[in-house]
Order: C-alpha cells, then structure tokens, then sequence
C-alpha cells in the first residue's frame, strides 16, 4: 500500500507539471531575493575583512614626520603591553610624499616602504625583488618594466615598475590623501623595498617616521573592534607627545566608515523587500495547491472509500509541495547568493580597492528561507489536504458544485448595467463570484506593482542626489583650507586666487564642524559665515530664500532630524561654547547638514571671527586646479566635480539592488499572472467548453477571460500604487544616513512605468495564454454535473 502511495505522489509530479514548475519558480524568486538581499551586508563586510587579514592591515598608525626614534618605539610597546590586547605586533615603516616622473609626465605620490604589515596584493606583474624595484596601485596607465624616478626632498633616484598592486592601506581609489608640505591631492602610490625608501633617509637621525600596530582583533567593522582600538588610541596618546605624533585608527579611515555605511544600507531594504516577495509567493503557492486538490476530490474519495488513511492520502501532496518548494529554494539560494552580493560589490569597485570576491554562506539566512518557503505552500497544502480528507467518501466522490451567481451592487445601477453586452456583464459577474480569485488576484498584483514602485522610486530618490547638491546647490567649482585667518590676511590670499587664469570669482568663509544640542541630544553640523553676507547667495543656492545680514539658515535633513522649524531656537556648541540661534529659513541641501550663520550674528553670540575656508568659481579644467594646489597659502583644495563623482558611484551598489528588485519584479508579476492564468482556466474548463458548443469564437472566448485578466490587474494596480508609494517613504527614511537627505516625493514618471510595466506583463501573459484557449475540447460540456 505504501509504495503504491509513493507511485501516486510520483504520478502527481508528472501530471500536475506546470503547477510544479510555478510553485518552484515562484518560491525560487522569493528565495532569491531574501538570500541575496540578506546576505549582502555580510558579503560586502566578511570579504572586506578577508582582504585586510590577508594583507596584514595595520588597526593603528603612528606617524612622526620627524622620524621615530628606538625610544619612542620601545615607549609605545611598553603601552602596548600594559593594554589588555593579548597579541599585537610593533614595526618600523616609511611613509614620505614625493613626485614621480614617467617620460614627461609629473605625478604627486606617497611612497611607502615594504615591510611585513600593509603589504600590496599584485594584480599584475611581481612583488620586487631587489632595492630597484617598485610597485604601483592599479589606477593608472603606466606600464610595466619601465624605469621611473622618484623625487623626494630633492633627492632623486630610478626605480622599474614590476607590478601594479591593490593596497589594502588605500581602501579608497578615489581619495588616497594629501601631501603634507603643500597639501597638495596625492594621485598615486607606490610601494618599494625598505632600502630603496631609506636612501631618501639615510641622513636623518630617525630614519623610520612610521609604527604600524597589528592587532589579534580582525573583524574590523564589529562593535567589539572599534571599542578596543578606542581606547587602545586614548592610551596612545596619554602615553605619547601629540604635538609630535598623528595617531590613526584604520576603522577610523573615512573610507571604511563610508563602505560600513554603504554595507548597512542595504539592510534596511532587506527588512521590507523580501517580506513582499515571499507574501506573494506564499499566497500563489497556496492557491495552487488549494486548486490541486479541488481538482483531486474524486480520487480523494476512492482513495478514503478503498481504505486508505487519511495520512497515506496527505502524504501525496506533501510530497509534491515538498519537493517543488525545496527546488525551488535551492535554485533561490543558488541564483540570490551568487548574483545579488557580488552585483552590489562590483558596483563599488570603482570606488574601493576590493580585489577579492568569494560567495559567503549565511546559513542562518539560508536555512530561515526554507522554513518560511515550506510554512507558505507546504503548511497550507497540509490544512487544506486535511481539511479536504475531512469530508465523507460518497460527498468527495461527487464533483464540487459551481459557485452560484449572486447579483451584484452594479447590477442595480440600470442606467450603466443596461449598456453591456452579454460578455461584458458576465466576465464582471465572474469577478465578484469567485472572491477568493478575485482577492488572491488583487493582492498578488498589488504587491508585486507596489515592488516596481518601491524598486523605482528608490533609484528617483537616490540617483539625483550627487547632481542636485554639486550642481544645484553648490555654485561655486572648488573648496580651499587655510590656516585661521584675519579678514585682511584673507583678502590678500582671496586676491591671489583671483589672479588665476580661469577663476571667475571667490569668496572666503569660516567653516567648522559644530554640534547641534536639541533635547539632550548631540548632532554633528557644519557651521558656515561668509565674509560677505549677501554675495553668499553667488555661490549657494537657498531655494527662494535669500542670505543677508539678518539670517540664519539650517538644511533641511537636520531640521527633520530634529523636528525644528522655522523661527524656532537652536543651541550650538561652538569651541565648548553653547549659543543659541533663531532659524530664519530651512534650506534645501543633500549632502552633510550645515547652519548658515550671518557674520554680524556669529560675532555676537561668539566672538570675534577668522576665515579658514575659500569658496571658487571658475573653471574646471586640470591646468586651474593645479595652479590653485601650487599656492603655498591653500592646505586642501576640495572639487566639487570629483565629488560628485566619487558621491554617485557610492550610491551604485543600491542602484544595482534596485535594478535587480525591478526584474525580479517584473519576473514575479509574470510568474504571478501566468499561474493565476492558468488555475482560472482549469477551475473553468467546462465553462468555457459549453461557450464554444455555443458557437463563440476563440477570440471572443480570449476577451471573455482576459478581460477579466485587466480588470483584476488595475484594481491591483490601484491599490498597488498607494502601497508602493506609502512603502517607498518608509524604506527611504530607514535607508537615510545621517548626512544623507534621500528625496521623499516620487515622480510622475515612477506610476506610469509602473502602470506601464505591469500591464505589458499581464498582456504577455494573456498573449501566451491564449493558446490554451484553443486547446479547450467541446466535449467537455457534456462533463458538466447533472
């Protein structure tokens, strides 16, 4: 008995084939946007690590542009050992700017010397062999085996380029710091053999001006990491004169603070995109199952009627919802942990030196994938098969009764029901006559329209945020750092700017970072006086405010932050000093939060002022931009260009997610209504078999159907595209960094590719499906219940 039982969930495999490849394809998709999503944070965070344990990273840095001297060191390993660190490590480096010079081409660089910590991962060509031999990062053009010098402090000597290298030490490739004499960008790095850096060095005293400190503590973005290196930096610098040395902790870097934010992003669509995908999975896959087993009443009672358990007979179609949702579930976990983390890291690989990607398994995410799959369609084919095996043998031996026909509430509007035809009026009454169809429709269509609406509304509020801050807001080209200066030290250094062949104009301003106090609570905020009040306006833009010698303006991420409006106080901390401001205005700004503050009002509430910040217009051609860099009095000259630039590609890994959520999307809307498609047309064989002996057409029947199709797909749609702009606002809050400000509001464009898209689908559906029409056999009218 039992093994016949096995040859019937067997026989079901075959003959139910296309429910079978459904409920795998719509669980696959569920599966694979919850893997994929869930494991990115993971990936992006475990295969970083990897890469610094791999290259040895150093957790801290010590540098003296002095050098170091055999006191210092033995000073710092006496720290050391007093912490509570069980296992660290204390070596000699060099770190020195320079310039090299390829055929007539000049590059500022900083040359480090090799040593057993921060070591370069080749990517192409050899580490050095001997004391002549150097090695280059990726980005650039310079080819291998050729001979270059390198200048440094006037002494020069030739070096051959034998590999170009990731370093782990320059996480991010476009920001690899400044030169320490004029402030000037560095663009390249180069790594060489000790002997090599020390012929630079060999007659200063100290000839090592760099300690690199190793730590066991590897999982660089975890809570426990960050804490001890904390208070490893505070013991550092109680123990060791600050006005000599420049202690750096590397999860301190801004590069791994940005992709710790980047990876933390995605999070938080995690949280609400996969939930969707696996609601709409779980209600189609149960009405597959639920129609299956309408259909196999009759067998369900012989089966029962010849002695069967009700177990045995349970046990059939747990078998087919077992194995089609496990399938399912392997290939989800296949597709989303292969393709969905490593399309969201390759999207950073313009910005990081991530040279490594290798699959993570997560387990946890993994396995909780299963169990939701199998409580969806197994659970439910469980109830239902239960519930079904519940009736007596003579009532499941006889076929369902059709449902029947109710009046409808349109039907009593005679002035609009007289005007339909037969066709119309019926296909509207089927409709309301199957409400489980006609609810499991709607809310498959509504979610699965409300995640192409979330999916594109996120790449809307995300993609013009670079634009609209370097572009719109900020009208100035550049942002140059002096030292503190009076107004007349500031005018002079103003005029020399303008003296620039292609600067237009400037003008010089405080800058600071402040803290904001609201309700006990701190927030970190730029603080901004111009020199000039009123020529502010030339180069921020305040939307239909303007800045005069009264005002006092905040961005708006930080207002919402706070829940401050206009003409509200704020308290400021200014150099351990709390004055209050009276906001005239909250302005548009998207990148960092700031507070405009006028000069006259910055004086009186704080004292007097000095000027360390140049706001520039003018061209943005390489020539500018070096001209500016070689004026001695300018420490960091900030490009607006490369910002923006360095801002989008920060943003490309959730451009990919939302790419992938849209075709994932669209693949479930299709997969939604080709199975929705196909149930109605097996709940309703005899039906449309009976129109045909009729002597409608095949065509007429396809309309008859896929009208309703329509129908069903714009009600979702309705409701779709309230639930996906109420979800959108939700999931841009959350996704928002502090200094972020997503747009909230979502375009016209964003509904109608919406409309746009699902509709498509549901007409390449009705399009596929149409040939099933064909395919109906007259005779099975004659098969109706008597």
């Amino acid at each position: 008995m039992f093994l016949y039982i096995i040859k019937l969930a067997l026989r079901k495999l075959k003959e139910y084939f296309k429910q079978f490849c459904s409920i795998i394809l719509i669980s696959c998709t569920g599966v694979a946007i919850y893997t994929g999503i869930n494991s990115v944070e993971g990936a992006m965070k475990v295969n970083a690590d990897n890469y610094f344990k791999e290259q040895n990273v150093s957790s801290i840095s010590l540098f003296n542009p002095y050098g170091i001297s055999k006191e210092e060191y033995n000073k710092v390993n006496d720290i050391l050992k007093s912490s509570s660190l069980k296992d660290f490590s204390l070596e000699y480096s060099s770190s020195l700017d320079g310039i090299l010079k390829y055929n007539k081409e000049e590059s500022i660089i900083k040359l480090n010397s090799i040593e057993t910590m921060n070591s370069p991962k080749i990517r192409e060509g050899r580490m050095p062999n001997n004391d002549a031999e150097c090695v280059v990062d990726i980005d650039n053009t310079w080819k291998l085996n050729n001979k270059v010098n390198i200048e440094v402090n006037g002494k020069k000597k030739d070096c051959s380029i034998v590999g170009k290298a990731y370093f782990a030490q320059y996480f991010n490739s476009m920001q690899k710091g400044y030169n320490l004499s004029d402030s000037s960008e560095i663009k390249n790095i180069v790594y060489a053999p000790s002997k090599f850096v020390s012929y630079y060095t060999k007659h200063v005293p100290n000839k090592y001006n760099t300690l690199y400190i190793s730590t066991s503590l590897k999982n660089i973005f975890s809570d426990e990491y960050k804490a001890s290196m904390n208070n490893l930096v505070k013991k550092l610098e109680k123990g060791l004169d600050n006005n000599k040395f420049f202690i750096t902790s590397f999860d301190k870097d801004p590069s791994i603070k940005t992709y710790d934010n980047d990876s933390s992003q995605i999070k938080e669509i995690a949280l609400i995109f996969p939930v969707i995908f696996f609601l709409v999975s779980a209600l189609v896959g149960s009405s597959i199952m639920s129609r299956m087993l309408d259909d196999e009443r009759i067998q369900i009672g012989t089966l029962l009627a010849l002695g069967y358990k009700r177990t045995s007979i349970i046990f059939i179609y747990f078998v087919f919802a077992f194995f089609s949702t496990l399938l399912g579930w392997l290939l989800g976990c296949v597709i989303g942990i292969s393709i969905i983390p490593g399309a969201v890291i390759d999207a950073y690989s313009s910005l990081y030196q991530l040279p490594n990607f290798e699959i993570i398994l997560n387990y946890g995410v993994i396995f909780s994938a299963l169990a939701f799959s199998m409580l969806t369609v197994v659970g439910t084919t469980l109830i239902v098969s239960f519930k079904q095996t519940g009736y007596t043998c003579a009532t499941l031996m006889r076929p369902k009764s059709p449902r029947a026909g109710k009046e409808i509430f349109l039907e009593r509007v005679k002035v609009i029901w007289n005007k339909f035809s037969f066709i119309n009026k019926v296909s509207i009454r089927n409709i309301f006559r199957y409400k489980k169809r006609l609810l499991m429709s709607v809310v498959a269509i509504m979610g699965c329209s409300g995640l192409l609406m979330i999916g594109l509304g996120i790449e809307s509020s995300i993609s013009p945020i670079s634009e609209l801050q370097y572009d719109s807001v900020y009208k100035y080209n550049y942002s140059a750092y002096t030292d503190n200066l009076s107004n007349k030290d500031m005018d002079l250094i103003k005029n020399k700017v303008d003296g620039i062949e292609g600067i237009d104009d400037s003008i010089p301003v405080y800058r600071k970072n402040v803290e904001l106090v609201k309700s006990d609570i701190e927030d970190n905020l730029n603080i901004v006086v111009p020199l000039s009040n009123k020529d502010l306006n030339k180069y921020i833009s305040f939307n239909d405010s303007k800045f005069s010698d009264n005002s006092i303006f905040i961005t708006k991420k930080i207002a919402s932050s706070h829940k401050i409006k206009e003409g509200d106080n704020i308290e400021v901390k200014v150099d351990n000093k709390i004055v209050d401001f009276k906001v005239d205005s909250i302005v548009d700004n998207y990148v960092d939060n700031y507070i405009y503050v006028n000069k006259e009002g910055y004086q009186d509430k704080v004292g007097n002022i000095t000027y360390n910040n140049i706001l520039i217009k003018g061209s943005t051609k390489e020539s500018t931009l070096k001209s500016l860099e070689n004026l001695n009095e300018l420490n960091i000259i900030l490009s607006n260009d490369k910002l923006k630039d360095t801002m989008a590609k920060s943003m490309g890994g959730l451009d990919n997610i939302v790419y992938i959520m849209v075709i994932f999307a669209g693949l479930l809307v299709i997969v939604v209504m080709y199975t929705l498609t196909n149930l109605n047309l097996r709940e309703r064989h005899r039906e449309l078999a009976t129109l045909k002996v009729l002597g409608y057409y095949d065509k007429e029947i396809s309309k008859y159907i896929f009208k309703e199709n329509i129908i069903l797909t714009i009600f979702g749609l309705f409701f779709g595209l309230f639930f996906g702009t109420f979800l959108h606002a939700y999931i841009i809050t959350k996704a928002e960094m502090p200094n972020i400000y997503f747009l909230k509001s979502l375009p016209l464009n964003n509904y109608l590719l919406t409309i746009l898209f699902t509709l498509i689908f549901t007409l390449s559906v009705n399009l596929i499906m149409s040939r099933n029409i064909k395919k109906i056999d007259m005779v099975e009218s004659l098969k109706s219940i008597e």
